[in-house]
Order: C-alpha cells, then sequence, then structure tokens
C-alpha cells in the first residue's frame, strides 16, 4: 500500500521535514479522502478541485468512499460532461491501483526519521534538538583568570543566545525596533554589536595597537573562533589573549546594556580605559601572568 505523509506547517529552521510523518493506508478510516497528502506528493483536492466543489463531504475519509470493494461517490450533482468529467477521468486512473478491498487493519503513522519507524515525542525532540539548537565550535573554554560569570557570558554569546534585539524579535517577543542601541543604523545582531558596529570596530582597533599584535579584522564569532583555534601560541599566551577578547566583548555588552537600561550611560571615550584596567586585574591578579603578549 502507498505511504501517504500529513501536510505539516513548516518548522522553524527546517528542523522537521514536511514528509517525515506518513501514513500507512490500511482501511482508509483515519485518512481523509480530499484534504490528506495520501496519493502522489499533493492532496487530491489541489490537482483536482473541480471535483472538491462537487463533493458534499468534503472532509470524508478514504473509506467513506469505499462500499463492497468499490469505490462510491456522494457529488451534489452529476458529473456527466465538461472539465469536471476530465478531472473524474484522471482521479479513476490514479486510484485505480489502490486496494480497496476491506481491511481489519486500522491506518498507521510512520516516523521515518526513527530508526524502527515508530512514531514518539521522544524521537521529534531529539530530532528537533539535534537540528535545531546550535552547536559550539569548540569546546567551553575555561581560564581561572575570568570571572565565572563572564565564563558563562562568553558561552552564551558563542552560541548565538544573548537576548539582543535581533534574537528577541525573532522569538516573538514585541519590541519598538531591532536597530543597535549604539549606533541605531543596523539591525542589532550578536555580530553587529561585537564586531562590525563602529563603536566596536573603532574600539577592536585601539585593542590591536595596545597588545601590538596584528589581529585579523574580526566580522563574526565564528571568525574569532577559526582564528583563535588556529593561532599556536603557547598556552599562557593564549590564555591572555581570550581574557582580552573576553574584557572587550564584555565590556561592548556592557556598554550596551547601560545605554538600553540607564540614563547615565558609560561614555564611549571610557570603554577602552575599562577593557584594559578589566584585563589587567584578571592577567595580572587572578591570573599571575604577564600582561604582555609579545613575551
Amino acid at each position: 500500500m502507498e505511504m501517504a505523509s500529513f501536510q505539516f506547517s513548516e518548522f522553524p529552521m527546517g528542523s522537521v521535514p514536511l514528509n517525515s510523518i506518513r501514513f500507512k493506508v490500511r482501511d482508509g478510516s483515519f485518512i481523509r479522502f480530499w484534504k490528506d497528502t495520501w496519493l502522489g506528493n499533493d492532496p487530491l483536492y489541489i490537482r483536482y478541485n473541480r471535483l472538491l466543489h462537487l463533493e458534499n463531504n468534503k472532509d470524508c475519509f478514504i473509506s467513506q468512499r469505499i462500499f463492497n470493494g468499490s469505490w462510491e461517490w456522494d457529488w451534489c450533482r452529476p458529473i456527466t460532461m465538461g472539465r469536471s468529467k476530465t478531472e473524474f477521468d484522471k482521479l479513476i486512473i490514479d486510484i485505480s491501483n489502490m486496494e480497496i478491498d476491506d481491511l481489519v487493519e486500522s491506518d498507521t503513522c510512520v516516523w521515518s526519521i526513527s530508526n524502527d519507524d515508530s512514531f514518539s515525542g521522544n524521537s521529534v525532540r531529539k530530532h528537533i534538538d539535534e537540528h535545531s539548537l546550535p552547536s559550539l565550535f569548540s569546546c567551553t573554554r575555561w581560564y581561572k583568570m575570568i570571572p565565572k560569570k563572564v565564563i558563562v557570558f562568553m558561552w552564551r554569546m558563542l552560541l548565538n543566545r544573548l537576548p539582543n534585539r535581533l534574537n528577541m524579535s525573532s522569538h516573538g517577543l514585541d519590541i519598538d525596533s531591532i536597530s543597535c542601541m549604539v549606533c541605531n543604523g543596523h539591525v542589532e545582531s550578536n555580530d553587529y554589536i561585537f564586531f562590525t558596529c563602529d563603536t566596536a570596530v573603532a574600539i577592536w582597533n585601539l585593542v590591536r595597537s595596545w597588545i601590538d599584535l596584528p589581529l585579523p579584522r574580526f566580522l563574526s564569532c565564528e571568525d574569532w573562533t577559526n582564528w583563535f583555534d588556529s593561532w599556536h601560541v603557547s598556552k599562557d599566551k593564549k590564555s591572555r589573549m581570550y581574557s582580552i577578547f573576553a574584557a572587550t566583548c564584555w565590556t561592548l555588552w556592557h556598554f550596551r546594556n547601560n545605554i538600553t537600561f540607564n540614563s547615565h550611560s558609560m561614555r564611549k571615550c571610557d570603554i577602552f580605559d575599562f577593557i584594559r584596567n578589566v584585563s589587567f586585574f584578571w592577567i595580572k591578579y587572578r591570573g599571575k601572568l604577564c600582561i604582555s603578549l609579545n613575551d
């Protein structure tokens, strides 16, 4: 018997394929003849719209169109000629290969993504988690010199789970604008806040000059992670660089939140000094390391 698929609205991010849940047609008591997809890739009413208008019971099940092993119809008027007759003839050809003997088994569903074809809430959850939850670019980095709350912040940032305006809007929250709170000139996304906003670009230029290291220009969290993972230096040097990176992102986020929630926000001219002070404290006093990256 031919498999038939439900018609579902597409899940966000395409996490569940539209044809992942299918019918196995048995006695036809569960599958609607016109409105469910059980013959081909579309419901029959799409191919035979004229016939649907002539149908008295537009929500009828397949079993209601079978009587004593033959097809039985319930039209509001006889179909004898014209385009309706042409559609009806095509429909008969389409369903001619279907077995319509009385069956004792009920229609069943098959979850094609499951290993055993069985449908369960657990298998749906696992599949959605695998396809919708972002994966880390690398393992979460724990450095003793960086406060735990900042490590958690960095973890959320790299997962794109910070409550920036784009993310809040994507989750259905009604907000006045999704423009950047700092410059109001672009959509406020993670990558924009920390890398491509004019304020962020200016701060990163100051950081480059301060550490005297030819850092490339990062456009996204992924750019940073790829560069950092491929940067082959000592463990201490990497920990210092990551601390400076975390201090920069933490301060940019702090600056953004001050503008959002406080009437007296941090001044732009104070951002870089704050980054230097925080980085120095973390590296020198919490990590007991030299601040220089050129040793």
